[in-house]
């Protein structure tokens, strides 16, 4: 088992690192979104996935390990509370034990990043809906008004007739 929880340990540290770095980039996309740079926003969600792919990866391996742990103790389902209780190891139990703390901390953050960020993007949705429904409200009320006659100077012209 003493293998298996080093492994456990390693696979955890870099899923966590991975975590992080998705964690930085959400900080960063919530600026992106509110400078409205979609160019920038695109690239960090490229990231984001490429960053999720890796960390698919670890999961899986994360899950190996902790099958043969689990066949080795001899239980049907295991959590990180129930292996920090089974590892003799000081060292190993309170690693484990920061590693835990640090994703909850990781995901708690993300938690309320991905809150921000929707309500931001969700905001920018409605802004441009709105900005949308008035130009076009204000092209076809403009746009299909008689034509006035060219010496008339009341002051009242289509759109395509007032200066930009």
């Amino acid at each position: 088992m003493h293998n298996g929880i080093s492994l456990l340990i390693e696979i955890l540290q870099k899923e966590k690192a991975e975590y992080e770095k998705i964690l930085m980039l959400s900080k960063k996309e919530t600026k992106t979104i509110q400078e409205g740079n979609p160019k920038e926003i695109e690239e960090i969600t490229q990231k984001q996935n490429e960053i999720l792919s890796r960390c698919e990866d670890l999961q899986k391996q994360r899950e190996k390990v902790v099958l043969k742990i689990k066949e080795s103790q001899e239980k049907q389902d295991i959590t990180l509370s129930d292996l920090i209780e089974c590892v003799e190891n000081p060292w190993q139990r309170d690693e484990i034990i920061k590693i835990q703390k640090d994703l909850k901390r990781i995901t708690t953050q993300q938690s309320l990043i991905n809150r921000t960020n929707n309500a931001l993007l969700r905001s920018n949705m409605e802004y441009v809906q709105f900005a949308i429904k008035v130009l076009q409200e204000s092209l076809a009320s403009n746009f299909y008004t008689p034509v006035k006659n060219s010496s008339s100077k009341t002051g009242n012209s289509s759109f395509i007739d007032q200066k930009a």
